[in-house]
This record gives structure tokens, C-alpha cells and sequence, in this order.
């Protein structure tokens, strides 16, 4: 999913506050 080394921060934000609701 993480393509690009400045999408990884945000995937990462989406995936935690996805998952923390």
C-alpha cells in the first residue's frame, strides 16, 4: 500500500486511526 516514502506517514496515520477510532 505504502508507495512513496511520504505516503508512508500518512497511510500510517489513516491505518492507526482506523484502527484507535
Amino acid at each position: 500500500m505504502i508507495e512513496s516514502p511520504t505516503n508512508a506517514p500518512v497511510n500510517y496515520s489513516s491505518c492507526v486511526m482506523h484502527v484507535r477510532r
